[in-house]
């Protein structure tokens, strides 16, 4: 019987592994074997067996077929073996070739003799005469093919049932999982709509309605279909893009082409290839490929207009790209990097057309921060099992803030029958959004601003053409890019980073994390703390501050940390902590400095996760304690801040970054199936909201996110921040690095100046090339690409690769990570703080990063190599770490860096903390950087803030020219002596120097400068001061 090849379904531990087409394995599995047997047989079932049970007629088996029935051929195949059976099934089939019940016997006979593809056939072909009106019939062939790996043979049943019978909702659903776990989401969509609405779903349909990206779930399915069935390239689709998603462009190539061979038409591969060539740069390949497109491709597939959409836009004819990008979400309006794509390219052309408005790039932007949040959201409930009823609620929520009703309602049942209705929450939303549902309710809501737009695209946007596209594309792959100083850079410069912490005297405590029991590090203690530069007696010599650790984290009573504070005294440090009263409590995390008071002394904040303090420069070498300054001061999880005038009213304000909210991790423990404390993701915890706080003009902060209009949609756990003019617009950006959840980038609102919008996912930097969300630690900012405008190099985790995003149209940045030559040398690492510095003098900066896991037990390695990467003609790439110093062939667990000059030699130093080791002090030994040249300057605002951040520098010597930024923020949990530092290369000692600088209100100030000084700017006032002057010549 059949039910012998139900058992092996059953039983078989590969299918242990399948998700989602395991549960048609099963049902199918089921059925049989509780009896599937023939019917509707029209065929003869005489008994043709005498008394001892031995075929009567079988020597005259070919004469005789017509006799036997599908009873008799079962028969005959227990008695005289399956072989005879088989000749005779063959015979009756010949004469009866659309009898049901023949056909399903023959199966069965098949499956005796192990001819499972046989087997499979026979069964399509007994539901297809049957006209498929037998449903366990249908899933008697649906098992068959599964078994032997044919999806798609499958989805071609199932098609065919539901076309037939499209009342049938449990066919519909098999057919629903079967299109998901091949990678055909949009051709599921519609099948999951109708489910929906019939009410007939649960939390595996619910999760993948819509799962565009993040498709990594159903590659272990499509494995196992492979291995069952090798010949069908097309179940290598999931590899194919696992591989293009880790940047193996190759080897997804390789997948796709065999793909393509056997099938030149299939969708999903063709858009897969088209996107490959994109990434890998292979643009004249790709517009021939995106030419010969078949029809069915270019009807039905958002993915090929994406990439129609991403070539124009490379291309510089955003207008095209913005009907590509249209077209593409009238496919699938379900893809929020598509709606941010499209805000993008509007921006670009919204001098030309006038319906291109605020209000549209804003319910645009609104619409993909949604979307995206929606993908991470559903991500947290998968990671709870898909049974968290508090997930679901938050995931309706979003949903209907999408308009899409129909399905928050689902989501909501759902968590109310999953919880025996105790989900309160839930109950109360779905009260409220049945109410708004009736029949004829659409199945999305759209703003008035998009059905505006769609009559205004077909009316003003020319339709595509692929020859449009046919001019030269700028490079998006390994292929070179032109990097800052390449005129200057003859050869590669032997960098020197010397450990002298000793010999300078910074011989701080080791911050040493909390360990329990086990080993494991709890998730507050895993981020490390900070530090700073700062010349808070006003020497000229930059100090150091570092932010030690502390053993438990009290709000009530925190106890004094181990931190320390060294005075520079001519490049000998000396500490000073007691003397200078600088006492900070409590568990330490970043370190802010700036000119909270205006009074010309650098101030100092300490960041904790507890409650945060300032300490106020008196000017005689001490600070006073005045966590006062904050209006709201309570217990939170504080990482990095910034300290800037937000708001252009001249007095200083700041930024603080929150990881998450406060309780929860101090209260709650993770644990692994055997019961033992393990780590917590940070997902496990809610983000929190960071705080912005408006100077007060008689002194103070004060909170002001209400004020400012401070409402991210997706909250973020904040970690790097970057602040300062970021783009061409004189206003104060804000950029925040986000663990695990989209990046966010602050700035002025277009719709109301006095307000602040987030537009990460509009300007790009939200998140990677893929559209996925990444576990962002630190940011380096400078001009890594030589067209004087602010990139960004941000560290992730592991298996992530650290990202460069190259601003390519003013306040428009893009993921070049691969292009750049440098995806791979930071796959392996777990990157934290990150700098850019010009270690040679030689105009291009150089990336300094640090390394370090956050799991002691982590099999890349709890200790981790730093990196140095470089600037080359037409290209990155890292320097090995022997050329370096002994700091760099070691491993270290590495978190905060910022940078300073230690002994004033005009070379860039750094200091680096670390988990379990003290902190570093690295000399720049560079020989190119002392026989280089090189302008300090130090700026003053009095119009602005008086520490000018904002303000934005170009310095033009010959043919030459850099831009630098003075920023705050910078990067992870630190900050840096305000001084911007322009190496110049080999000029001569008394070449002319023009310095142009853009002050943060957007006046501007020129003045003329020599080599080798350091030079003190007052904002309005037209003579520079000399604070120090050398002479490399000397």
């Amino acid at each position: 019987m059949l039910v012998a090849s139900a058992s092996n379904l059953k039983t078989c531990s590969e299918f242990d592994t399948l998700r989602v087409v395991l549960r048609a394995f099963l049902c199918a599995a089921f059925c049989i074997s509780v009896g599937c047997g023939p019917t509707n047989s029209t065929s003869k079932t005489s008994n043709v067996t005498d008394g001892d049970g031995k075929d009567s007629s079988i020597e005259n088996a070919e004469a005789d077929a017509e006799t036997f029935g599908p009873d008799q051929i079962l028969n005959v195949g227990r008695t005289r073996g399956w072989k005879v059976a088989e000749q005779i099934a063959a015979q009756t089939l010949i004469r009866s070739p659309d009898d049901v019940g023949i056909l399903v016997a023959s199966a069965e006979v098949k499956q005796r003799l192990g001819k499972k593809d046989e087997m499979a056939m026979l069964l399509v072909d007994a539901t297809c005469a049957d006209q498929f009106v037998n449903e366990t019939l249908v899933l008697q062939a649906v098992a068959g093919l599964m078994a032997n790996g044919q999806l798609f043979e499958s989805i071609e049943l199932l098609e065919d049932v539901v076309k037939n019978h499209p009342d049938r909702n449990e066919t519909r659903r098999w057919l629903f999982d079967c299109l998901v776990n091949s990678e055909q989401i949009s051709l599921a969509t519609p099948h999951g709509r109708r489910l929906i609405r019939d009410r007939h779903f649960d939390s595996v349909l619910l999760f993948s309605m819509g799962q565009n990206e993040q498709r990594d779930r159903e590659v272990e399915s499509l494995t196992i279909l492979s291995r069952r069935n090798p010949s069908d390239a097309r179940l290598t689709i999931g590899m194919a893009r696992l591989a293009l998603d880790r940047g193996e462009f190759d080897e997804s190539g390789k997948l796709l082409q065999k793909i393509l061979e056997q099938h030149p038409t299939f969708s999903s591969a063709w858009c897969l290839e088209a996107e490959r060539l994109f990434l890998a740069g292979k643009h004249e390949i790709l517009l021939d490929w995106l030419q010969n497109v078949p029809a069915n491709v270019k009807r039905d597939e958002w993915k090929f207009w994406a990439t129609v959409g991403n070539v124009a836009l490379k291309n510089d004819q955003p207008a095209s790209a913005a009907r590509a990008y249209w077209e593409s979400i009238q496919r699938n309006d379900a893809v929020g990097k598509i709606h941010a794509k499209l805000a993008r390219s509007l921006q670009l052309i919204a001098n030309q057309h006038e319906w291109v408005d605020p209000e549209l790039l804003e319910d645009l932007t609104l619409r993909a921060e949604l979307l995206e949040q929606l993908v991470q959201v559903k991500d947290r409930f998968y990671r709870s099992e898909m049974k968290s009823p508090e997930i679901a609620t938050s995931i309706a929520n979003l949903l209907a803030q999408l308009g899409r009703n129909w399905e928050a309602e689902a989501w909501l049942a759902n968590a109310i029958r999953e919880s025996n209705g105790q989900a309160k929450a839930a109950v109360e939303l779905r009260a409220k959004i049945v109410a708004k549902l009736r029949s004829d309710l659409p199945w999305q809501i759209e703003p008035d601003s998009f059905t505006k737009l769609n009559s205004h695209v077909l009316a003003s946007l020319p339709e595509l053409s692929i020859e449009s596209l046919l001019g030269e594309i700028e490079p998006t792959s390994p292929a070179p890019i032109t990097v800052a100083g390449e005129e200057a850079k003859q050869g590669a410069s032997e960098y020197r980073l010397i450990d002298e912490s000793e010999s300078c005297g910074l011989v701080a405590t080791s911050n040493d994390p909390i360990q329990l029991p086990n080993g494991v590090i709890p998730i507050y203690s895993q981020l490390g703390s900070g530090g700073a530069s700062l010349d808070y007696d006003l020497d000229g010599w930059p100090d150091i501050f570092v932010a030690g650790s502390s053993e438990m984290i009290d709000s009530k009573k925190p106890r004094l940390s181990e931190s320390d504070f060294f005075r520079n005294e001519a490049g000998q440090l000396r500490r000073i902590r007691l003397q200078s009263n600088l006492l900070n409590r409590g568990f330490p995390q970043g370190t802010v400095t700036g000119d909270l008071n205006a009074d010309g002394f650098v101030d100092l904040v300490q960041l904790n996760y507890g409650v945060d303090q300032v300490f106020l420069n008196n000017g005689d070498g001490t600070f006073s304690e005045a966590s006062s300054w904050f209006d709201q001061n309570d217990l939170a999880w504080s990482t990095s801040g910034a300290i800037a005038d937000l708001n252009a009213d001249g007095i200083s304000d700041m930024i603080v970054l929150r990881y998450c909210e406060p309780d929860a991790p101090l209260r709650e423990r993770c644990r692994r199936p055997d019961g033992a404390i393990d780590y917590c993701a940070p997902t496990h915890y809610n983000a929190d909201i960071d705080q912005f706080f408006r100077g007060r003009p008689t002194g103070g902060l004060e909170t002001a996110n209400k004020h400012w209009d401070i409402r991210p949609t997706n909250p973020g756990r904040g970690l790097g921040l970057i602040v300062g003019q970021l783009d061409e617009t004189p206003s104060i950006d804000v950029f925040v690095a986000n663990d695990m959840t989209s990046n966010h980038f602050w700035s002025r609102s277009m719709l109301d100046n006095s307000k602040f919008a987030e537009s990460g996912t509009l300007c790009g930097l939200a998140l990677d090339w893929r559209s996925r969300p990444q576990a962002s630690m630190g940011i380096a900012a400078a001009d890594f690409d030589g067209d004087h405008d602010l990139d960004f190099y941000v560290t992730n985790f592991e298996k992530e690769h650290n990202t460069l995003y190259l601003q390519q149209n003013p306040g428009i940045w893009s993921d070049q990570t691969r292009s750049a030559g440098l995806y791979e040398s930071s796959f392996e690492s777990l990157g934290f703080g990150t700098i850019a510095i010009d270690l040679d003098n030689d105009t291009s900066d150089e990336v300094m990063i640090c390394n370090g896991h956050v799991h002691h037990d982590s099999p890349s390695g709890y200790e981790q190599h730093p990196h140095l990467w470089t600037q080359i003609k037409r290209g990155f790439q890292f320097v090995p770490r022997p050329e370096l110093s002994n700091y760099f062939q070691k491993k270290h667990v590495g978190r905060s860096v910022w940078k300073l000059d230690i002994n004033r030699d005009s070379n860039t130093d750094l200091v680096i903390t670390h988990q379990g080791e003290s902190p570093k002090l690295l000399c720049n030994r560079t020989k190119e950087a002392s026989e280089n040249h090189s302008l300090k300057l130090r700026l003053v605002g009095t119009e602005s803030a008086r520490d000018a951040i904002g303000s934005v520098v170009l310095v033009t010597h010959g043919s030459q020219s850099s831009t630098r930024w003075l920023l705050a923020g910078d990067g992870y949990m630190a900050s840096c002596d305000k001084v911007l530092s322009f190496g110049l290369g080999t000029i001569a000692d008394d070449a002319r120097i023009d310095v142009s600088i853009t002050w943060p209100d957007g006046t501007t100030q020129s003045i003329q400068a020599r080599p080798d000084r350091e030079l003190l700017v007052v904002q309005n006032q037209t003579t520079a001061f000399v604070l120090d002057e050398t002479s490399n010549s000397e």
